[in-house]
């Protein structure tokens, strides 16, 4: 027996579009000229303002012990960022804290990567935002202007919100992240 041609149409569709996944950042957005050399020199198309800084929330949301946990960062105007884990429901080494440099040609890739991916857009609260799930936020100063992306968005920015999530993961140093989830994956759990 053959489903009907609306129900098969459906289908493929709905297949279809589990299997797409978002762009990397490197990819966005197709209108921005790729020059490796300017990257390295620091020539990059947008000018990072002085006083670019940012804060990085994430939490899992409700899950139970030993999972739950949440981590934040922060980079200053001048480079200087950390990198916290907290565990829920631990008393002993509850937190962690890693340290780390960005060099200044590290901020200017990461306000652009910001800038193409569309971070400094206004951004709307979803109104009913889910109870319970994992989520992150983002709060941002550059040229005097704040942009916060709150932790649940309406649907037509979740895209872009996703591209902004991957080009902060990216903004991570390896050494750090691994420091973070080795922690994490420690005596603790």
């Amino acid at each position: 027996m053959t489903p009907p041609p609306l129900l098969a149409a459906v289908a493929a569709a709905l297949l279809l579009g589990a299997c797409t996944t978002p762009p990397a950042p490197q990819d966005l957005p197709a209108d921005r000229p790729v020059d490796l050399e300017a990257d390295r020199r620091g020539d990059l198309p947008v000018d990072r303002p002085a006083d670019f800084a940012l804060e990085y929330g994430w939490t899992t949301g409700t899950i139970p012990p030993p999972y739950n946990h949440s981590r934040h960062l922060e980079i200053t105007p001048s480079g200087a960022a950390t990198y916290t884990a907290e565990r829920r429901y631990v008393e002993d080494d509850p937190s962690t804290t890693v340290s780390f440099d960005l060099e200044a040609a590290d901020l200017d890739r990461l306000y652009a990567d910001l800038e193409a991916a569309g971070a400094f857009q206004s951004w709307t609260q979803e109104d009913n935002p889910p109870v319970g799930g994992g989520s992150w936020w983002l709060r941002m100063t550059a040229g005097g202007d704040v942009t916060e992306v709150p932790s649940f968005v309406v649907g037509d920015q979740y895209e872009v919100k996703n591209r902004v999530e991957a080009v902060l993961d990216g903004a991570i140093p390896p050494a750090a992240q691994a420091q973070i989830d080795a922690w994490l994956e420690g005596p603790g759990q």
